[in-house]
């Protein structure tokens, strides 16, 4: 990741007021050492730009014992790729639970009309060798994110080996699952089924309002939920 490092303001001041030398453009580089035994984040300062000539490494004042975690780093693409494959697997096995739930899926489904779609969120850890992302599920149609459905997945994603990622805890109907555990839940009744069905046939905006009829002089809203 690649950043501009701003000048500092006193240097800028006394280039236009003063006329003294022009700071000179650098950035901010941090480098996501995964190929080290000791997997780390490093920080940068190259410059000057655009031929720079220099680096220097630069030690992030919240971390002046320790290198920055390597578990705190984003989720790149290729990262996101495996993520996803995980709740696709994850989905086909929950299949039936998602079907009966909310008439609704994520692998065999049609877009906008009756599929899933999941989300995630930060942070994904406060300790390090934490790594672990929670995806929410929201119904695919506009403004999705006013349509959650109360289906949330925990996925560890923080070994090396993407072999060893797996679904961590699900939260469905409010209550928190290990995925093992869902079916022995359902089958002993301990965990309740949810019945959030989506069934209008007529495609319509995601806040659409249509006023209904007038029955004994009281009016009645019919709210239509989105396609």
């Amino acid at each position: 990741m690649i950043d501009s490092l701003l000048p500092l303001k006193d240097a800028v001041l006394e280039h236009l007021d003063l006329g003294n030398r022009q700071p000179e453009r650098t950035a901010h580089v941090v480098i996501v050492r995964g190929d080290r035994s000791v997997r780390r984040v490093e920080e940068y300062h190259v410059g000057p730009l655009q031929r720079p000539s220099y680096h220097i490494k630069v030690t992030n004042p919240s971390y002046t014992e320790s290198n920055i975690p390597y578990n705190f780093k984003p989720v790149d693409d290729v990262e996101y790729k495996f993520l996803y494959r995980i709740l696709r697997e994850t989905s086909e096995v929950l299949y039936p639970l998602l079907y009966e739930s909310y008439g609704l899926s994520y692998h065999n489904c049609t877009k906008n009309v009756d599929c899933i779609i999941f989300h995630d969120i930060s942070p994904r850890g406060i300790r390090e060798g934490e790594r672990q992302s929670w995806f929410g599920a929201y119904r695919d149609v506009e403004g999705f994110y006013l349509h959650p459905l109360g289906l949330e997945m925990q996925l560890d994603h923080s070994s090396r080996d993407v072999r060893h990622w797996y679904v961590y805890r699900i939260v469905y109907n409010g209550h928190f699952v290990f995925f093992y555990e869902v079916d022995e839940q359902i089958y002993t009744g301990s965990l309740k089924r949810l019945r959030f069905l989506f069934t209008e046939k007529k495609a319509l905006t995601f806040i659409s309002m249509a006023w209904g009829d007038r029955r004994n002089g009281e009016e009645t809203i019919t709210r239509t939920k989105a396609r």
